[in-house]
């Protein structure tokens, strides 16, 4: 399905770009942090920045530790969209950045391009 995806968006000249966020929340950001990663994949749907169709997950850490860890897991509809978001996302950029911290030798926030593997049938 991804590769359909892929393909159907590579028609029109988009060539989107599978990213996974992990952030680290500071101590008692986390219900903060958890809200503006869910603002932040509403206001990207709703501007049509993401690939329509494409598998989205938040994650949070499941330990009982202090100090928790969130993964996201998105798709924006092209590769350059990043680079040239709109003020709103910015904004909701700025507001992630406020909310996490270095961790374990990593800055509070990664974007790791990911590419999807394709399942054996």
């Amino acid at each position: 399905m991804l590769i359909a995806l892929a393909l159907s968006l590579a028609l029109l000249g988009e060539q989107p770009e599978t990213v996974m966020i992990t952030l680290h929340a500071k101590a008692g950001a986390e219900q903060a942090l958890a809200d503006v990663l869910a603002r932040h994949y509403a206001t990207a749907r709703r501007l049509n920045l993401l690939a329509p169709d494409a598998p989205h997950v938040t994650l949070r850490s499941a330990d009982g530790a202090e100090k928790r860890d969130f993964v996201e897991i998105m798709t924006w509809r092209d590769a350059e969209t990043p680079d040239h978001a709109p003020k709103e996302i910015l904004a909701i950029w700025q507001e992630m950045n406020a909310l996490v911290e270095p961790r374990g030798g990593q800055p509070g926030l990664t974007i790791t391009e990911m590419v999807a593997l394709e399942r054996a049938k």
